[in-house]
């Protein structure tokens, strides 16, 4: 998201921001701290419909219930036929997914 796609709750909201990311900008203030003036001064998100039941995200059913049979025919007459299986295909969308939380967390990058 580019600086003028940001919505703020008014323009002094957006004036407070400004500010802070220019601090932000030369280290003044830390990424933790951005984050907080993010949430103060950005509009939130449109809501949006709960997840299914049994899923704690949209993203986390999406992930669960994604059809590998595509990619599993990529696969097909390649030199890398039978390389990877379904299952495995979709352990490696799981894997990434846990290595954006890790990441979204202030976990380690890979």
């Amino acid at each position: 998201m580019g600086p003028s796609d940001k919505k703020f709750k008014s323009s002094a909201f957006e004036s407070i921001h400004e500010s802070a990311a220019a601090l932000h900008e030369v280290g003044a203030i830390d990424d933790s701290t951005m984050r907080e003036y993010d949430g103060s001064c950005l509009a939130s998100c449109p809501s949006t419909p709960p997840a299914p039941q049994g899923y704690p995200s949209w993203l986390d059913y999406a992930v669960a219930t994604m059809d590998t049979r595509s990619a599993a025919l990529e696969y097909l007459f390649t030199a890398n036929e039978g390389a990877w299986t379904r299952e495995q295909m979709a352990q490696a969308v799981r894997d990434e997914l846990a290595q954006l939380r890790c990441l979204a967390a202030g976990g380690a990058k890979r």
